[in-house]
């Protein structure tokens, strides 16, 4: 958790080795170094865990981009009830690892989430 309280996106080349139970985005947003994203799901009978695993690796554009996957772990839950939830992220891991390998404090950074059809600015 950050000082805000937020889990963090986590920088990994690993994405694979985690779990990508089935989820649906249903919303995204960036306000600040603050990614809120709304989901729908499967299940209702276990806690479901979700991380924003981003590809470390900046694909050389500009503005530069970055990849990423939301990883979900249902926990073997097999109940059928619709859930809806918001997870709010904290992205400034990102902005850290630009700024360490670009030697600036302030730009634009692109990121694709797989799964959602829109990219997501963040200005820092």
């Amino acid at each position: 958790m950050t000082a805000d309280g937020l889990p963090p996106v986590l920088l990994t080349a690993d994405a694979d080795r985690w779990p990508h139970d089935a989820y649906e985005f249903t919303g995204m947003q960036r306000s600040g170094d603050t990614l809120t994203v709304a989901i729908r799901f499967g299940g209702g009978c276990r806690t479901h865990e979700f991380a924003l695993l981003v590809s470390p690796a900046f694909m050389e554009s500009y503005p530069v981009q970055m990849s990423g996957s939301l990883a979900h772990d249902a926990h073997g839950d097999t109940c059928r009830a619709i859930v809806h939830d918001t997870l709010r992220l904290d992205l400034s891991p990102l902005r850290r690892a630009y700024t360490a390998a670009y030697r600036t404090e302030s730009d634009t950074l692109v990121l694709h989430v797989a799964g959602w059809p829109l990219s997501v600015r963040y200005a820092f």
